[in-house]
């Protein structure tokens, strides 16, 4: 059940043609370089985890995402340590590959 407090993820997905990669370095104002990797869950549940690099500092975050229908999960996410991230790199979904992408922050 859900707590009124848990923020909801409405998941929408945009089909768009490649960016300019100059364009894209030029604009951002925060650059992260990203890699994700899911972990092994129960059905109605995913769970990932992920590195992130900006600016010399690298993060490390915890998501968990449960469904409500096909559009609508509750997400929680935290800020985990580097040794927990590396604890949880064992119950990795068997097979899968690390996620690597990068997200170009820019003011609206």
């Amino acid at each position: 059940m859900k707590d009124n407090n848990e923020p909801l993820e409405i998941e929408r997905k945009f089909l768009i043609r490649y960016p300019e990669l100059n364009l894209l370095e030029q604009l951002c104002t925060k650059k992260l370089v990203m890699e994700q990797i899911y972990l092994v869950s129960e059905k109605g549940i995913s769970r990932r985890i992920r590195k992130q690099e900006w600016g010399g500092r690298t993060e490390y975050l915890y998501n968990e995402k449960v469904r409500i229908s096909d559009m609508t999960r509750i997400e929680r996410e935290a800020e985990i340590s580097e040794e927990k991230y590396k604890g949880l790199l064992s119950r990795k979904v068997p097979g899968s590959n690390v996620i690597r992408k990068v997200r170009y922050c820019i003011p609206s």
